[in-house]
């Protein structure tokens, strides 16, 4: 099983914490897969999701992409920002 870790930085706005986590929970609707919304504490613009126990990590990434695309994600970034995967798998 693997775990998927996605980092950007958000345009700082009053909506961009309420829009992360409807994406969130959309995920979680049309894949099955629950993720967790972290924000970095000593840079609040940097947010992270995880996802952990993917059983196909491009049938995943390719579903992922498809609604980042459908929610508009690009508008929350700031400029020059993009979505970073950082795939990790588990051992022992």
């Amino acid at each position: 099983m693997t775990h998927l870790y996605v980092y950007y930085r958000v345009i700082d706005h009053p909506a961009s914490q309420s829009r992360l986590a409807d994406f969130i929970r959309q995920v979680a609707q049309q894949t099955g897969q629950s993720g967790t919304l972290l924000r970095k504490l000593d840079d609040p613009a940097t947010w992270m999701e995880s996802y952990e126990n993917i059983a196909d990590r491009a049938q995943f990434s390719q579903q992922l992409a498809c609604l980042a695309e459908q929610a508009d994600f690009a508008a929350l970034l700031m400029p020059g920002s993009r979505r970073h995967e950082e795939w990790f798998e588990v051992t022992g």
